[in-house]
């Protein structure tokens, strides 16, 4: 489930239990997906699994985040959402690097 990977995650970075499913649920929120957290991940849409993706990026609070084709393969509306999550990642500080096919998302 997404709420298997976060505490996978947490787990990875040493984090005590309580700390670990206090940042799970906190990125599962931020991210949209609380309603989906205890949904096998291999149901999501592209869009939830790719925000799923960062949260668990995001579990260690990492100051680097590396990103490959972020919005490839995503419908409008959840391409729109993904750049609103970068944007968001860079205005508190975390430094992005990503790839893209679109011309119109390289500047």
């Amino acid at each position: 489930t997404g709420e298997e990977n976060m505490l996978l995650m947490a787990d990875l970075h040493h984090l005590p239990r309580r700390d670990g499913r206090r940042v799970a649920a906190e990125l599962l929120e931020r991210f949209g997906l609380t309603d989906a957290a205890r949904k096998p991940a291999s149901t999501y849409s592209g869009g939830m699994k790719r925000r799923l993706d960062i949260a668990m990026t995001l579990v260690g609070d990492p100051r680097i985040i590396f990103l490959d084709e972020p919005t490839t393969g995503l419908d409008p509306r959840s391409r729109h959402t993904m750049w609103q999550i970068i944007r968001e990642l860079v205005a508190v500080g975390v430094t992005v690097f990503l790839t893209t096919q679109y011309l119109e998302e390289a500047d």
